[in-house]
């Protein structure tokens, strides 16, 4: 479920090299060779979509709970999306503020680039009518994920792991508001 964070221990084992202290991935030696689970949560998504975490047997999709996505913010030194450069609106003063940084940016502080209400309101208003939806899904019965499941015990479980799992990856603190989380 985070492949790219495992990927980095498996090359670093294969030339016998030992992982940072900060690394949050897990070797997958193990799965390959006796199919041993080197965790027990995983969460996957996409900035400014919904967050899904899986405990294996379940994944729990978790919608925004707002209609405007908000708040949701670029964590970055390099002021650029994906695919293009941030406006000059964007990078307004009001827009912009120096955060301390996160565990994986060890120390070093980054721009808080706040997205416009009507910027977010336009980038993500494709995807937001699926994002805003909570689901869970049974990958057992079900593992095309294609009908959410209505059950309570695992329902009751899955924001508490996906809570666990946003801690441990230093995840910004307005997520858990734009999830409609505890912090």
């Amino acid at each position: 479920m985070q492949p790219s964070i495992d990927l980095d221990l498996a090359l670093l084992r294969h030339f016998g090299l030992t992982s940072t202290p900060d690394m949050l991935g897990q070797d997958l030696a193990p799965i390959l060779e006796d199919d041993t689970p080197v965790r027990d949560a995983a969460i996957f998504g996409y900035h400014g979509r919904a967050v899904n975490v899986t405990g294996g047997r379940y994944v729990h999709i978790r919608g925004i709970s707002g209609g405007n996505n908000a708040p949701l913010f670029d964590y970055t030194l390099m002021p650029t999306h994906m695919k293009d450069r941030f406006t000059p609106g964007e990078l307004r003063a009001d827009c912009v503020a120096v955060h301390d940084g996160f565990m994986f940016t060890k120390g070093c502080p980054v721009l808080k680039i706040g997205l416009a209400a009507e910027t977010q309101v336009n980038r993500f208003l494709a995807v937001q009518r699926e994002s805003m939806r909570n689901a869970l899904y049974d990958t057992v019965a079900d593992p095309t994920q294609s009908q959410p499941i209505d059950d309570a015990d695992p329902e009751s479980r899955m924001p508490e792991l996906l809570i666990r799992e946003m801690r441990r990856c230093d995840a910004a603190a307005e997520q858990y508001q734009r999830l409609a989380l505890p912090e």
